[in-house]
């Protein structure tokens, strides 16, 4: 059955970036140099006005004053224009030089490149299309990260290079920039004459920076928090972990070779102020997100992203149960950002067995118990390897509390547009009272005590980002849970419907017995 298409619903709450923020179109006008009652009237011994049209036919034209940098000439292409630019420089106006390029992961660049790697312009950083309520928060963060009012690429969140965001179909996107790596630095001979015997010197043609993206090893082994009663449901706890990882130091550089000991720490590459509006995934930010990628079985096609999913253990998936496809191979990525490249960070495992639960149920109003549990299959006696981009999340042992602020991540996957977005996203929703979810002005008594409800209840944004089977994940003591998964809603942004989630709490056992049954 094709649920997304036979039933009243949406599995999963899909994407809608265009309500990410006030969508201001802005158009750049040349000013007028005279007041509204035009320009004085020429003199008699002007002849026939011809200073007249030289002045307007000079404010008319896009090239004057030549917009083009760096000794580049401007050719007038209707209202727009084109720069020629000179030998070494490019971009649309001739402003990257030939040492305009990035170290490292970009993070410390500065240059003046704009434009994107499919050749997109950049929108200014303090774009109105970007900005939210009117609001520059990217001024303060200009000195350390080098935003402002420009449109130059940077890299203010670690990512992997500078990137920037674009005007797509009318949508709010980002991409990387179409910027350059620098060349990695020859060894100076007359220094490695001169230096210490006993001191370490640079390998020659290798850089001496440290590597673009170190990993990092986990903390020392401890039990992971598993699952607990519930508690009382008047005034729910927020759940607290049986033993709380180390801080200790550890050894940079190798991934785990065992078992994930620990849960819920992401290491993001870089902290900053949440400034993007749900629109860009910090990397590292969500290593326990996965992506489910199907295709025919037995086929050669390529496998397609479908449905999200979270990593509880090194060989175990949770997903939405709606996600498991008869019929079809199935394979887990897990450490990625990016659906349309290949990338160092991710790590590609097969599913070796699905196991829906016993009691999935599907109806033309909703669906129940919509939970599923994927035991991947292991290479050389391991599942996934725990890296920086790769960790398990902590499975909730109570109840959050109402109103508690979570984050939902995702590529904006749903049953009928496979995913909305090449870049994981993300955004936070808050846990909506159970009695408001079963509102009559919202779902009734369709919800049972196995879903809740998370969002705005005046729609939005929010409530459309994620995956179906993706986690909604609240944070409590410095650790991530993953609390519900995407399962299904009433469209998307719709007023008083908000997305509907699994409640986790409610499947802790068969979570814990699924595993212990399939695990030798």
């Amino acid at each position: 059955m094709d649920v997304g298409m036979e039933m009243g619903i949406n599995l999963g709450m899909g994407t809608n970036l265009g309500m990410v923020i006030n969508m201001t179109n802005m158009a750049v006008e040349a000013e007028n140099d005279y007041d509204d009652e035009g320009p004085d009237e020429p003199s008699e011994e002007d002849d026939d006005g011809d200073w007249l049209m030289e002045l307007l036919d000079l404010k008319a034209s896009t090239c004057v004053p030549n917009p083009c940098k760096n000794g580049g000439s401007c050719v007038q292409d209707g209202k727009d224009f084109d720069c020629i630019c000179t030998e070494d420089y490019d971009g649309r106006f001739c402003q990257v030089g030939p040492d305009d390029c990035y170290e490292g992961n970009g993070q410390s660049y500065r240059g003046m490149v704009s434009e994107t790697e499919d050749g997109y312009e950049c929108l200014h950083w303090n774009s109105d299309f970007i900005l939210d309520k009117g609001t520059d928060p990217f001024s303060k963060y200009e000195d350390v990260n080098g935003l402002g009012p420009h449109n130059y690429c940077r890299n203010p969140d670690g990512d992997s290079k500078p990137w920037c965001f674009i005007r797509r179909r009318n949508k709010l996107r980002w991409d990387y920039c179409d910027v350059r790596d620098c060349p990695e630095p020859t060894a100076n001979p007359t220094a490695a004459a001169t230096a210490e015997p006993e001191q370490p010197t640079a390998e020659p043609g290798k850089p001496t920076a440290a590597p673009e993206r170190p990993m990092t090893a986990p903390p020392e082994p401890m039990p992971t928090p598993t699952a607990g009663l519930e508690g009382p449901q008047t005034t729910p706890a927020p759940p607290q972990p049986s033993l709380v990882p180390t801080d200790s130091a550890v050894t940079t550089g190798q991934p785990v070779q065992k078992d994930f000991s620990t849960c819920g720490k992401p290491e993001p590459s870089h902290v900053t102020t949440r400034i993007y509006g749900g629109m860009k995934a910090i990397p590292g930010a969500h290593p326990w997100q996965v992506s489910l990628q199907f295709r025919p079985l037995g086929s050669t096609q390529e496998f397609v992203h479908s449905c999200g999913g979270v990593l509880i253990k090194s060989c175990w998936v949770l997903t939405a149960g709606h996600c498991i496809k008869k019929q079809q191979d199935m394979r887990a990525v897990v450490g990625g950002q990016n659906l349309g490249r290949d990338e160092p960070t991710e790590q590609i495992l097969d599913v070796e067995k699905s196991f829906l639960h016993q009691n999935y149920r599907e109806t033309s109003e909703a669906v129940y118990n919509d939970i599923a549990l994927l035991k991947l299959k292991k290479t050389n006696g391991q599942c996934a390897n725990e890296t920086k981009s790769v960790k398990a999340v902590c499975l909730p042992d109570g109840p959050f509390p109402d109103g508690s602020e979570c984050t939902i991540s995702g590529w904006g996957a749903t049953e009928s547009s496979e995913f909305g977005s090449a870049h994981l996203l993300d955004a936070k929703v808050l846990l909506i009272p159970q009695d408001r979810c079963m509102s009559e002005k919202v779902y009734g008594k369709v919800l049972d005590d196995s879903m809740f409800c998370a969002g705005y209840l005046k729609g939005g944004v929010d409530s459309c980002q994620g995956d179906s089977g993706g986690p909604l994940v609240c944070q409590k003591d410095g650790l991530h849970y993953v609390y519900g998964l995407v399962s299904w809603g009433d469209s998307c942004a719709k007023e008083n419907k908000p997305g509907v989630y699994t409640r986790l709490t409610t499947f802790q056992e068969w979570i814990e017995s699924t595993i212990e049954a399939n695990t030798p």
